[in-house]
Parts: C-alpha cells; structure tokens; sequence
C-alpha cells in the first residue's frame, strides 16, 4: 500500500466512530485506506493497521453493490507483523 494523505469521505459520527485525523510522519500507530477500486458493482478496497507495538496487519476486502449499498464480501490478509 503507498503511502499518502488519502482519507475517505465518511459520516464516521453516524456510524459511531469520533472520526479520523490525518496522522503524523513516523507514527507508531496508524490506520489507513487506499483508494477504493470501483469495477461497475463491485469494489476493491485495502487497509493496514500498526500498533505501538509494531504489531499490525494488512486486507484487502471486496464488497458487491445492491442496490445503493455496498455489501462487504470477503476480505483477506494480505501481510501480518
């Protein structure tokens, strides 16, 4: 996954979460998105997270389009540390 300043356009509030900031350079713990990609009505999308104890790992999960909602498929590891 390369690295960058991608932060998805969410609601995160109406979905419980407080949100997200765009971390700092060299952070020990980090969440991050790349940009999804979208093939008509499904879509590809990968994450990673690291912990302080540089613990973490990485997915790539699918979701299938119904209607005006995504459906998470599956997801599957990619790296783990």
């Amino acid at each position: 996954m390369r690295n960058g300043a991608y932060l998805p356009s969410c609601d995160w509030q109406r979905l419980g979460l407080a949100g997200f900031e765009r971390g700092k350079a060299g952070a020990l713990h980090w969440f991050r998105f790349a940009p999804p990609h979208i093939d008509g009505k499904r879509a590809t999308v990968r994450l990673a997270v690291m912990g302080a104890s540089r613990a973490g790992e990485g997915r790539t999960c699918r979701f299938d389009r119904r209607g005006q909602r995504w459906r998470l498929r599956d997801c599957t590891r990619d790296w783990s540390s």
